[in-house]
């Protein structure tokens, strides 16, 4: 057997375009799930038994911890493909990132000294970088009765500090996942 190390060609990270779609289609169920429970609570009778169940426990435990790390393990993906093809230079896959961070509706950014539209290699970087993960949580209640159900609204609110300035990203969570699983079939139609 030959030595692996001494092959010709380059030896990039993996990205794997499946586990790129399973941890947005992951992410996307957690966040709709978490919207259904909130939505829920508006069809409960003053009868009806207020604690959660024991399933919606178990969610309310946990939704916030798979959340983040599914979302942290695709920003990372996501920006060692974005720095592959970016370095390669491919005209196609510039131009998608183009038009994606033009329409997509990611978020924005505001610092010390701006607002500005996020783009998608921003909003990878801001996930990666922050200090504070907060999704935001609404309620179709009145929110002072124990029956009130909380959940998340879709976006994502993140906090960091670079050098002297710090920042402050709100981050639309489902248009960023459509916008990844487009530019990773970009990529695979590319590398057909």
């Amino acid at each position: 057997m030959e030595n692996p190390y001494w092959h010709a060609e380059e030896k990039n990270h993996v990205v794997n375009a499946d586990e790129i779609r399973d941890l947005a289609f992951d992410i996307f169920n957690i966040l709709r799930a978490s919207m259904s429970l909130r939505a829920e609570s508006g069809f409960k009778d003053e009868d009806d038994d207020v604690e959660p169940s024991h399933l919606e426990q178990v969610h309310y435990d946990l939704a916030e911890y798979h959340f983040s790390t599914k979302l942290l393990r695709l920003a990372v993906m996501m920006r060692t493909l974005d720095d592959y093809w970016s370095d390669w230079g491919h005209e196609d896959y510039l131009e998608a990132m183009k038009k994606l961070n033009k329409e997509a509706g990611i978020g924005t950014l505001d610092t010390n000294k701006k607002s500005t539209d996020l783009t998608m290699r921003e909003a990878f970087n801001k996930i990666i970088h922050a200090t504070d993960v907060r999704p935001i949580y609404e309620t179709d209640d009145d929110a002072k009765g124990e029956a009130v159900r909380w959940g998340m609204d879709g976006q994502l609110q993140l906090t960091g500090k670079f050098r002297d300035d710090t920042w402050k990203v709100l981050l639309n969570i489902e248009p960023l996942l459509d916008a990844a699983i487009e530019l990773v079939q970009v990529t695979e139609d590319l590398q057909s």
